[in-house]
């Protein structure tokens, strides 16, 4: 998760109600970036869901053997975001 410019009621506003670009991650305004971090870090999980069938089929998280066996076992580490 992150601050960025473009996410905030009024970049949206501009942009015919289209958030901007994040590769992966939750962008946030940046007022509201440092509150939402503090209350989320130490263990949090950020769970973020779509119905969008592509996405199933096609995510590298969601389809990653690897990482969801280390979720069911509490083992995650950054090295299983390097697919």
């Amino acid at each position: 998760m992150h601050g960025a410019h473009y996410a905030t009621a009024d970049f949206v506003s501009r942009n015919n109600n289209i958030l901007g670009g994040s590769f992966v991650c939750p962008a946030v305004s940046k007022e509201e970036a440092n509150f939402l971090i503090e209350k989320i870090k130490n263990g949090s999980l950020l769970h973020i869901y779509h119905p969008n069938r592509s996405y199933h089929k096609t995510s590298r998280i969601l389809n990653n053997t690897r990482f969801i066996s280390a979720i069911s076992e509490n083992r995650v580490s950054s090295q299983l975001f390097n697919f």
